[in-house]
């Protein structure tokens, strides 16, 4: 496809945040944010989503990077800018998973 062809931006951000609400894979949802970073990777937006997208597939290390990535790229914000909250949540929750999982692993 061409990219006049595609639907905007903010259609296509919308509907990857509507297929991971509906779909229990989000992979749909990973290959829509990726070509939407493709054309401006500086949306911090869809970093977050994609951290949520690949949080909810299991994939941890996927989602530390694009954390990791969002974390450099606000690293100049004010500590109680809303980003770095949100971040801080999202690291706390990621962190807390990987615990979980390890000890799952252990246990088998």
């Amino acid at each position: 496809r061409q990219k006049g062809d595609l639907p905007s931006y903010e259609f296509r951000f919308e509907t990857a945040k509507l297929v991971m609400e509906l779909e229990e894979d989000c992979r749909a949802a990973v290959d829509i944010l990726d070509g939407l970073l493709e054309e401006s990777d500086g949306n911090l937006d869809v970093w977050f989503l994609l951290v949520l997208c690949y949080q909810g597939m299991g994939d941890l290390d996927e989602a530390k990077g694009c954390l990791d990535h969002v974390e450099q790229a606000t690293s100049g914000f004010p500590e109680d800018s809303a980003e770095r909250q949100s971040l801080q949540v999202l690291r706390s929750d990621l962190d807390r998973i990987a615990k979980e999982m390890q000890e799952q692993q252990q246990q088998q």
